[in-house]
């Protein structure tokens, strides 16, 4: 007979050489050691488990862990401390353009859904069973709910007369009206711890000063409406025997109807568009149940009557140990290398078994100096970088302002070179002949042209006076009496 052969299972496997056994710890020191390192205030090594076990799990493994995580915080009287550092993550990663305050995956709703299951069922079950348990009634049945509000119609799919609209109406503000009534009344059976998270939530959104309108009041709605009631109408099967036993596809189409109206009755997304809601909310009995049960959690004081149960905080100890143990690889990853040796030294794991991850690590956080020191002189060097772009900005600036600013002086002395030759023109005959030539020189030439025009001037009166003379000696008598020109003759 042949032995069969099993596919691998697709489960994450644990780590090869560390034994997932239970932990029995000898040294009574050791959760000390480790509450130490996980209540302190800096949250490293939370911040490690959290990515490690729920944030980076598949699905049934976060919510194991997530219920594991809150447990222990809760049994060492912590769980207000986990919720809030949850909350201020959910906070501080949140988006100022979305429509609802909490992501559907955050790590916050991750934990509270498992502080719903654990804590706020009975208050739950109480308050919405008697409603749940007659809307999947058989004589509600003729009901049928398939896709929404806009399509409401009989299990024939023939259209809904007025009458039988109006019965569908009142059997629905009946209902709603039941388990309004039943959340306000029923508010006392609420835990005290669940009044001081809501008390912390309230402080944080003040402290941060988030602007916005009744931020507690609209915040509330949405955990409670969405997180808190909207899971267990989701999945009545499990707290309610035989709910969906009988027509499930019908009784599902009511049950998800009916939580769809709901959260949208109270939500900020309700618009007078939405005329069937319109129609049913003057009709409700107390249409806001969430503003007695926020009032009430909000005045609520808060006295801590737990008393840490030592044997229950060792057995979570043990089981949170074990958790650890199968996924400490990836816990060291999220932290520091002195925090990781000791979460090794107290999960009693053995060094040698991990001698080949720790020259992993060694190496790595070789890498990593080398990349911080090689970040930090690239820095400085783009700083100095930029500061001398800077100065070269600055004195090309300047040198632009320069330069315009002789462009503008050369632009004056050519308006007024221009305007000096309009108004003057001898100046530039003058500048041509005689400022040109030195003045010895211009004296010399005047001197000499002076001399000449006086010798002309008197070379011409003698030859003048000569021909005046002769012309007088023509007609002059001799003495005989003859002429001139009879002595010629």
């Amino acid at each position: 007979m042949t032995e069969e052969i099993y596919p691998p299972s697709l489960d994450l496997p644990s780590p090869r050489y560390i034994e997932s056994l239970e932990f029995q710890p000898t040294d009574p020191k050791i959760k000390e050691k480790f509450d130490k390192l996980l209540f302190s205030n800096d949250h490293v090594l939370l911040e490690a488990l959290t990515q490690t076990l729920i944030i980076r799990s598949p699905c049934e493994e976060a919510t194991k862990n997530a219920h594991e995580i809150m447990m222990y915080y809760f049994h060492h009287g912590r769980m207000n401390s986990l919720f809030t550092w949850a909350f201020e993550k959910e906070l501080c990663n949140k988006g100022q353009e979305t429509n609802t305050f909490f992501s559907p995956d955050s790590l916050f709703l991750q934990l509270y859904h498992e502080y719903a299951k654990e804590f706020l069922m009975n208050y739950l079950l109480t308050s919405l069973k008697p409603s749940l348990e007659e809307l999947v009634k058989p004589q509600s049945r003729r009901i049928s709910l398939s896709s929404g509000i806009q399509s409401l119609s009989f299990d024939d799919e023939s259209q809904l007369s007025k009458e039988d609209y109006k019965a569908f109406q009142d059997f629905l503000v009946r209902l709603i009206s039941q388990c309004n009534d039943n959340l306000s009344n029923n508010c006392h059976d609420l835990p005290q711890h669940f009044s001081q998270l809501i008390q912390s939530i309230s402080a944080i959104l003040r402290s941060h000063r988030v602007n916005k309108r009744d931020i507690v009041k609209s915040v509330f709605r949405e955990l409670f409406y969405n997180y808190t009631l909207s899971p267990l109408i989701t999945n009545a099967e499990k707290y309610i025997p035989g709910a969906c036993s009988i027509d499930y596809i019908n009784n599902r189409y009511r049950l998800n109807f009916f939580r769809t109206t709901l959260e949208n009755l109270h939500s900020r997304d309700c618009h007078p568009q939405d005329n069937f809601l319109f129609e049913i909310m003057p009709l409700i009995s107390n249409p806001d149940p969430c503003n007695d049960i926020l009032s009430y959690l909000l005045k609520l004081p808060y006295e801590e009557k737990y008393q840490i149960d030592t044997i229950q905080c060792h057995q979570d100890f043990n089981t949170f140990i074990v958790i650890i143990k199968e996924n400490i690889l990836t816990t060291l990853d999220f932290l520091p290398r002195r925090i990781g040796d000791d979460l090794i030294d107290l999960v009693g794991a053995c060094h040698f078994v991990l001698d080949d991850y720790q020259i992993y690590r060694s190496l790595m956080d070789s890498i990593n100096l080398y990349n911080e020191d090689y970040n930090t002189q690239m820095c400085k060097s783009i700083a100095i970088l930029d500061h001398t772009k800077n100065e070269i900005k600055t004195l090309e600036k300047q040198f632009l302002k320069l330069q315009k600013s002789l462009n503008k002086i050369q632009n004056e002395n050519l308006e007024m070179q221009t305007k000096l030759e309009l108004t003057k023109p001898f100046s530039i005959v003058l500048e041509n002949k005689y400022q040109k030539i030195p003045f010895d020189i211009y004296l010399l030439k005047h001197e000499e042209s002076t001399t000449l025009s006086r010798k002309k001037s008197d070379n011409y009166s003698l030859q003048s006076d000569d021909k005046t003379k002769k012309g007088f000696g023509l007609f002059k008598r001799n003495k005989k009496g003859n002429s001139h020109k009879d002595s010629i003759k």
